[in-house]
């Protein structure tokens, strides 16, 4: 008993007893009262912000932290960032690991309400504090400090995005908002799975499951954006851009690395694929839109930024219209899509060429898109189009290491429903039911357009003499007055790289005429030409070529000729 006394009374126990009751007191009420009191105090001196924060517990015998209800607001009040719970647990394992080890990090519905001001300055960037003097030019990179994180968890958290520089600010919120990281270190090649998902307020979600590693700061993993909303995408560039708020959805996967432990950042994408759908784009005030897309996918791409290469697996349209208009000012559509034109490009310099990047397109494949065009400069306006375009084809390109290579190979398209005439006609002057392109190909080294065989079949065409002696057709094939499209065909010729072609079979079958003329006949057709057929060989433009042509006539009769005719000295030479 004697003996217990004396140690209860012994200088020993009574220091041991205050450090025990000083920590105690220290780790429950202390470490709360001082981060009550400092982070308010910090962010108003250091940050110019205001902030709050409500209750704080520390348990300093499992060395856990908690703290609920923080926010941090610009002095005005607007909210910057805040979390309904923090909860760390730290571990003591962290002695013999040699490495600050936490068994979780644990953050309850976080907010970030992050904001770009009309002049261009973002908020969260005020939050990172200036450098007094700059670093030195040549300073060795300190290793990172050794970190454990078991599990980090971020649940139901929100993420606000606001664009002021717009003339009605753009928004997005990404919420609810969940990651899951587990085993985030800094030692080396050491690396743990992660999980993102969150919604779009406006609709769509995210999700990302990867794995990353801090030293060397490599992750790997696939993302996944799923149905996001054009129009959430539009009104970030609504000021640049003259279009209605889009309709339609954007889709996208893919699996991804990137390395930024070696020399030169390696980045690579595999097995991406995006799906626009339902996609309509309509200039502001237009009446129709100009461009509609049900479904057009990209499947199978990737992208190596070390190589340099990109790779298309498929590039899929169905359906769909393109609708392309001249304007009396002779300003087309497209031209108008954005409200200011950008700055020109600046040329690349004489130095050093860089590697070149390839691209290659494994297939194109376009089924059912409708396309009309309206041409308003000419006198009288032209009215075209094709009921449904399909094509089909593969591209390699090549650009960065000197001249450009582009070659576009098995080329095949089919086009139907073919028109054209005059504006206020009650019908089109020409009309051909189907065309087709087989064995097509294209080299721009040569600027060589090579095509196996071209066929025509089925329609008619209505020549028209009126009565002042004007022919509708000669209206009809009248080159385009200055404008946009005038002006593409004269930079073209201006080029000292002529364009060439070579068709070697044109066919043309069951195709009908009717010729009038009003001056003479204005009741009706002087003269009905059917079942009109021809073969031409060989058809460059330039070199004499073959042909074999056939037709009926309604009022009686039929012809037959065979020949040649030569392009360049304008010889014909034929037996009827």
């Amino acid at each position: 008993m004697n003996c217990l006394k004396r140690i209860l009374r012994s200088k020993t126990f009574i220091v041991a007893v205050a450090a025990v009751l000083f920590y105690t007191l220290a780790g429950f009420f202390l470490v709360p009262f001082l981060v009550r009191h400092y982070v308010p105090a910090i962010a108003q001196e250091e940050f110019k912000k205001q902030a709050a924060i409500g209750e704080v517990r520390f348990n300093p015998y499992v060395f856990t932290f908690e703290a609920n209800d923080f926010r941090l607001e610009e002095p005005g009040g607007q909210p910057i960032a805040g979390f309904k719970r923090l909860f760390i647990d730290f571990e003591l394992k962290s002695l013999y690991n040699w490495a600050w080890t936490f068994r979780q990090i644990l953050m309850e519905a976080p907010q970030v309400n992050a904001v770009i001001a009309p002049d261009g300055a973002f908020n969260l960037a005020q939050l990172v504090p200036a450098e007094a003097t700059p670093p030195p030019a040549e300073e060795k990179e300190s290793p990172l400090p050794r970190l454990i994180v078991e599990q980090v968890v971020i649940d139901q958290g929100r993420i606000d995005f606001t664009d002021r520089r717009q003339s009605e600010p753009a928004a997005v919120s990404l919420t609810p908002l969940v990651l899951t990281i587990e085993n985030l270190t800094t030692l080396p090649g050491q690396e743990g799975p992660k999980t993102i998902t969150a919604a779009l307020g406006g609709g769509g979600a995210l999700r990302w499951v990867g794995r990353l590693s801090l030293n060397p700061v490599v992750t790997h993993g696939t993302l996944a954006i799923q149905e996001i909303p054009a129009a959430t995408l539009w009104k970030f560039g609504r000021d640049q851009l003259n279009l209605d708020p889009p309709a339609g959805k954007l889709s996208l996967s893919a699996d991804y690395k990137v390395d930024l432990g070696q020399a030169e950042p390696q980045v690579a994408i595999a097995k991406l694929s995006v799906t626009l759908a339902g996609l309509v784009l309509k200039l502001a005030g237009s009446e129709a839109a100009f461009l509609e897309l049900p479904d057009t996918r990209i499947q199978g791409a990737s992208f190596d930024l070390g190589r340099r290469t990109a790779e298309i697996g498929q590039v899929k349209v169905a359906g769909g219209r393109v609708r392309l208009q001249v304007a009396e000012n002779r300003e087309l559509n497209l031209d108008r899509i954005l409200k200011a034109p950008g700055a020109p490009t600046p040329s690349a310099g004489e130095g050093t060429a860089a590697k070149p990047f390839k691209l290659s397109l494994a297939a194109l494949d376009v089924a059912g898109l409708a396309l009309d065009y309206r041409d308003r400069s000419r006198q009288p306006g032209l009215d075209a189009g094709v009921g449904a375009i399909n094509v089909g084809l593969k591209a390699a390109v090549e650009a960065g290491g000197g001249r450009p290579e582009v070659k576009v190979d098995d080329i095949a398209a089919g086009l139907s429903g073919v028109r054209a005439g005059l504006a206020g006609t009650a019908e089109p002057e020409i009309r051909i039911d189907r065309i087709a392109l087989e064995g097509g190909g294209y080299e721009l080294t040569p600027n060589l357009f090579t095509l196996e065989k071209l066929a025509v079949a089925g329609g008619g065409i209505e020549l028209v003499r009126q009565a002042d002696g004007s022919i509708n057709l000669a209206l009809l094939a009248a080159p385009p007055e200055k404008g946009a499209i005038g002006r593409e065909a004269e930079e073209a010729a201006a080029e000292s790289h002529p364009f060439h072609f070579l068709v070697k079979s044109v066919s043309v079958a069951g195709l009908g005429a009717v010729f009038s003329d009003l001056s003479v006949r204005p009741e009706g057709p002087i003269l009905n030409l059917e079942e009109i057929g021809l073969i031409l060989t060989n058809v460059d433009g330039k070199s004499p070529m073959t042909f074999d042509v056939g037709l009926t006539v309604r009022q009686g009769g039929k012809i037959k000729a065979t020949g040649a005719f030569d392009p360049s000295a304008v010889v014909l030479e034929s037996e009827v």
